[in-house]
């Protein structure tokens, strides 16, 4: 395992650790309710009261923050164009495909192969236009501005630039990624 991953694995940690101790505050009121110890289920009032006030101001809110930070600002590694070249070519080639065999299927009267050719033209036209978006609609609603500001420039200095024309090195050199 490597640093960041025991970091987030520390910082999920806190989070569980505060529930974990509100569950035992109930678990020891409920003890001291039945065994009728009211000095017990006084402080246990008064942790339970801190626990919650101060846990989630001060460690869940941190962590939480780290995390959603993280998530943010986690760099997202691009394949290389010819390979995304490659995939749209044979999805289009598929989709093509399925295309006239579900027209001759239909012009056949085959209505047992219909279902079968619909579903994979689907899912060929599904993945196609997933690529196209490359990105969930509601990444970018939550871009902020000092995201924007602090964004990043492609690094050129990798083992993409390799696999880069030189037209995409130079675009690659314009534009940035958040």
């Amino acid at each position: 395992m490597n640093a960041q991953h025991h970091t987030k694995y520390h910082l999920w940690q806190a989070l569980k650790i505060g529930h974990a101790l509100k569950k035992l505050a109930k678990i020891v009121k409920r003890q001291a309710i039945e065994s009728r110890q009211y000095e017990e289920i006084h402080d246990i009032d008064y942790f339970s009261d801190l626990c919650s006030a101060e846990w989630g101001n001060e460690i869940a809110k941190y962590a939480l923050d780290t995390l959603q930070q993280r998530r943010r600002n986690k760099v997202n590694l691009l394949a290389v164009t010819s390979d995304v070249q490659k995939l749209i070519s044979y999805l289009r080639q598929t989709a093509n495909k399925r295309m006239s065999e579900l027209q001759k299927a239909v012009d056949d009267g085959c209505k047992e192969a219909i279902p079968f050719l619909h579903r994979q033209l689907a899912e060929v036209t599904l993945a196609d236009i997933i690529i196209f978006n490359r990105r969930r609609q509601g990444e970018v609603a939550k871009l902020t501005i000092d995201d924007y500001n602090n964004k990043r420039k492609v690094n050129l200095e990798s083992n993409v630039q390799f696999g880069l024309s030189q037209i995409e090195q130079k675009l690659c050199s314009l534009f940035s990624r958040r």
